[in-house]
């Protein structure tokens, strides 16, 4: 992986720490443009992973940040 692709992860924990999570009201609004009830997803550019805990305490499954070394351990 390239260095640019790392570099997110020198201020991933200030980003986490500072950033506000996502609105409860982004989960509705992706499920309304889906059109149908979303079970399995996949979350591109994860970045320390705000909107995918919103989509998985939603019971939405799926490989979130799978290539994201920015999200903490254990959060899933």
């Amino acid at each position: 992986m390239s260095g640019r692709a790392l570099s997110f992860g020198v201020v991933a924990e200030a980003y986490e720490r500072f950033r506000p999570e996502y609105p409860a009201e982004l989960f509705d609004m992706v499920m309304a443009y889906a059109g149908h009830p979303v079970r399995t997803a996949l979350e591109i550019g994860a970045g320390t992973g705000k909107a995918t805990r919103l989509f998985a305490r939603q019971g939405v499954d799926g490989p979130f940040g799978a290539q994201s070394p920015t999200i903490p351990p254990g959060i899933f």
